[in-house]
């Protein structure tokens, strides 16, 4: 799995179109983000972060960086070439929505600290507090939208229109989604009333349980698609 990580790696840098959809992602972050916090005389990061604006940029961040990486499919692109050069599909997976994850860590706390900073003076708590929570984030919406990417580009955009409805409604199954601990996180409504503790234990699993039913999904397509198809694929 390291060297697929490495030839996964290889593609994202050498390919312009793999970063043309994060680099749009982040644009759309900075801007939108810049201009929600310069428009408003709210000085707490939580009444900001509350707003409607930044749980749609964040969540459209996350999906921009897992299609960058994983072509738009999962399997990628280079997972299939790597399958019929012999590597399993769950570790093939799970490189690709690994690498999603590290390289949303990176980009998540970079553009939301870039953004706040060069608005107005942040206080060092508030951008200690942006920046965990945004760490906390970015591996689940990064391994969420891998998920929904193994239905296409259909299925991220019912996970966004679910983890933007469902993520704030406050009930039980807005815990499934990484928008409802995001906002408890930040001071709004939780999720079936849990404490803040319980969110961050909750976004660090979140990446892991969408990982295994990302694995789960990509066994079942693989159950489905004819052994010719498959080799040829």
């Amino acid at each position: 799995m390291i060297e697929f990580l490495k030839l996964e790696s290889r593609r994202l840098v050498r390919r312009p179109e793999a970063w043309a959809p994060i680099l749009g992602g982040t644009v759309l972050f900075l801007v939108g983000l810049t201009i929600e916090r310069a428009s408003t005389s709210e000085q707490e990061l939580r009444d900001v972060f509350g707003r409607a604006t930044f749980p749609v940029l964040l969540s459209l961040l996350g999906l921009s960086i897992a299609h960058g990486v994983s072509g738009g499919s999962i399997p990628s692109p280079t997972a299939k070439i790597a399958l019929r050069a012999g590597l399993s599909r769950p570790s093939a997976i799970t490189a690709t929505v690994l690498l999603a994850s590290i390289l949303a860590t990176i980009v998540f706390p970079a553009a939301g600290t870039l953004a706040l900073s060069i608005t107005r003076d942040v206080p060092p708590g508030d951008s200690s507090l942006a920046l965990g929570i945004l760490c906390l984030a970015a591996p689940a919406y990064a391994a969420g939208y891998c998920l929904a990417l193994t239905w296409g580009m259909r299925g991220a955009v019912i996970f966004w229109i679910l983890d933007y409805v469902v993520g704030s409604s406050g009930g039980s199954f807005a815990a499934a989604f990484p928008r409802s601990h995001v906002r408890n996180l930040f001071g709004a409504m939780p999720p079936f009333g849990v404490s803040q503790f319980a969110s961050s234990l909750f976004l660090a699993m979140l990446p892991i349980l969408y990982l295994a039913l990302t694995i789960f999904r990509g066994e079942r397509l693989a159950l489905l698609v004819p052994t010719t198809i498959r080799q040829n694929d």
